[in-house]
């Protein structure tokens, strides 16, 4: 069905081309048109130009490129090939005239091949009408591959093709006729006859028409982006933005992108001035004004310079960002899928977004882009035509879910694994969990909650809608073999049943699932099998990892660089024993680091087991490198913060 309105295209453009378009070109015309030419090697020079820029750049033929590169691209390939036998007839057309106007003058090996072709055409002579009255098709291509780009609807690329047919006929009705006045000119060929009313006419309507969908593209940028059409980042403009902050503002620039980081910027972005604990983004605006920024918002007791950009003075910079990507949902008919829990959580964003992409318009948080401010950035600087966006909300204190819900209230909630991670500012896993149930709004109707997290009573209690607990057996082979990266699958799939996908394409669509950055990836350097799940850690996913560590080669030895597990409060001294005790059931050697791992240390000792604690990274690095041999499996784990993938480097 996808190419109904192409065939569709091709019958109406053949049909009444057939009947009014070319009624002045016939085949006794172009004999006695090549009649005409031989009289003269000069005059005939003068109409095969003349007939090179009614046919040829009438249509312009520099467009057909575009059109080409744009049919291989957004596979209209069927507008492709009507564009291409266009642009054969045009040249057969400009070839027949050169054949008459240059080899009636000499004899050589090319005029001698240029007669053998047209030899041919004289013997199929119905075929070659047939290319003559398709010619009109290359506009219409154009204008296609235009709209394909553009995703309009079918609906307006057939209304726009009924009404472009009239035109496009009635200016190559006025090309037939001009030429026609140019071949009944037995005499007196001259640049001011060929240069006649028909021929300008259908110069200029043909100049001007293929020229029409590039201008309706450029206009498109320019005005807010409708549904049918793809969404960009124009649907914001600086008076739009300033109406959500109750600011004046008249003017309409178009918003590119948004950004908190001024090495993100793009040209026409608007910036968010924050202030961390270590630099302040009020500092950068010069900077985000070189690279071509429009506007920023700013605190209001901001005194410094404009460098020439839009400041929007505000209360509290954070609040408005999240106040703009609240106000920015609510104009679009996008329902959210929020994650949250305390392991497994970016994972399992990315096994749902690719389950999820074969069949729905869907996008998701770029990489851990799940906080206060990183998340609304994701709102932001989505298209804005999606039918799902999956969202990962994180917290490190009680409130702090209920105000990402307060921007992007979920309608799926996936909850992961509840444990003790980010718990500095709790005195007890009851308390996480209910912080975590923050996610649950009245907006829910479906949740996958994982069995760790359904026995907390918070849980139980506050989850109101239908729900599934995981992990389940999948329904297909699972195509990971350690236990923790399957229960991110399972989780996928019960959302993907949910939205009504059949178990072949989810089967099909985990095939492409693979570890995301950081997280159970498996290098391979020097014959040694190093397993990076260096991004973060917790007691939970440091034992999933110990349990799922490969076995090295017969006779060689398992490695495990730990880094410190941040942020447990009271819960730190227990959780990094704990973690000891499973490694020694995995692990020959154990290399430390960070303050906090010294138990595991001790653990270690103890046992009189091989284990070293570093205060440097570079030494850290050093060591594992000498005693690393072909053969060894080496597992990188820690919290974020010490950035341990740096040791493979």
């Amino acid at each position: 069905m996808k190419f109904f309105p192409l065939i569709l295209l091709f019958l109406l453009v053949y049909l009444f081309t057939y009947f009014f378009g070319f009624e002045y070109l016939k085949w006794e015309s172009i004999q006695k048109f090549q009649e005409l030419i031989q009289l003269s090697l000069g005059k005939a020079i003068i109409v095969f130009i003349s007939i090179y820029i009614v046919y040829a750049i009438a249509s312009i033929p520099g467009l057909l490129f575009l059109d080409v590169v744009a049919g291989i691209i957004f596979g209209q390939y069927l507008g492709f090939l009507l564009a291409w036998l266009s642009a054969v007839t045009g040249a057969t057309i400009v070839f027949l005239t050169a054949r008459y106007a240059f080899t009636s003058h000499t004899d050589n090996r090319f005029s001698r091949f240029l007669i053998k072709i047209q030899d041919g055409l004289n013997k199929h002579k119905a075929n070659y009408l047939l290319f003559i009255r398709l010619f009109p098709c290359m506009p219409f291509g154009l204008v296609n591959i235009t709209l394909g780009a553009l995703r309009i609807n079918l609906l307006t690329f057939l209304w726009t093709t009924l009404v472009g047919i009239f035109p496009v006929s009635f200016l190559y009705t006025h090309a037939g006729r001009g030429i026609s006045h140019i071949i009944n000119q037995n005499s007196q060929i001259s640049l001011t006859n060929l240069m006649n009313r028909n021929v300008i006419i259908s110069l200029v309507g043909l100049s001007v028409l293929s020229l029409l969908p590039i201008l309706v593209r450029k206009a498109i940028s320019k005005i807010e982006i409708n549904k049918g059409l793809r969404y960009s980042n124009t649907m914001y403009s600086l008076r739009k933005i300033a109406d959500w902050l109750g600011i004046k503002c008249e003017r309409h620039l178009p918003i590119s992108s948004f950004a908190i980081d001024s090495r993100e910027v793009e040209r026409g972005g608007l910036f968010f001035a924050l202030k961390g604990e270590k630099v302040d983004g009020h500092d950068y605006l010069s900077e985000i004004a070189r690279k071509g920024a429009f506007a920023a918002v700013v605190d209001k007791d901001y005194k410094g310079e404009h460098f020439g950009l839009f400041l929007f003075f505000v209360e509290d910079v954070v609040v408005a960002l999240q106040d703009i990507a609240r106000k920015a949902l609510l104009e679009r008919k996008t329902k959210i899928i929020g994650i949250t829990g305390s392991i497994g959580k970016t994972t399992t964003k990315e096994f749902l977004y690719e389950i999820l992409k074969g069949k729905f318009r869907v996008q998701k948080t770029f990489g851990n882009r799940n906080s206060q401010r990183t998340l609304p950035l994701a709102i932001l600087n989505a298209k804005g035509d999606e039918e799902f966006l999956i969202l990962e909300m994180s917290m490190t204190e009680k409130g702090h879910i209920q105000n990402l819900v307060k921007m992007a209230p979920p309608t799926i909630v996936v909850l992961t694994p509840i444990v003790a991670c980010h718990a500095k500012y709790f005195q007890n896993l009851d308390e996480i969990a209910e912080a975590k149930m923050e996610i649950f709004t009245n907006t829910a109707e479906f949740a996958v909650i994982h069995e760790k997290s359904a026995k907390y009573a918070a849980v139980v209690e506050g989850c109101l809608c239908d729900h599934v607990i995981y992990p389940k057996d999948l329904p297909f082979v699972s195509p990971f073999p350690e236990s923790h990266m399957t229960e991110n699958v399972s989780a996928a799939i019960e959302v993907g049943k949910y939205l009504g996908m059949q178990v072949e394409e989810m089967a099909i669509a985990a095939k492409r699932l693979k570890p995301y950055e950081h997280r159970f990836e498996r290098k391979f350097m020097r014959g040694i099998t190093f397993i990076d799940d260096s991004y973060n850690a917790n007691a939970t996913s440091m034992i999933a990892a110990l349990q799922n560590l490969p076995k090295p080669i017969e006779g060689k030895k398992t490695i495990a660089v730990l880094g410190s597990m941040m942020d447990l409060g009271k819960y730190s001294f227990v959780s990094h024993t704990e973690v000891a005790k499973e490694a020694l059931n995995h692990v020959d050697i154990l290399y430390c680091i960070g303050e906090e791992s010294m138990p595991m240390v001790d653990v270690f000792k103890k046992k009189e087991r091989s284990v070293q604690f570093f205060t440097c990274y570079e030494e850290l690095k050093i060591a594992l490198h000498q005693i690393a041999d072909e053969g060894d499996v080496v597992l990188i784990k820690g919290s974020n913060f010490h950035k341990l993938w740096k040791v493979l480097t």
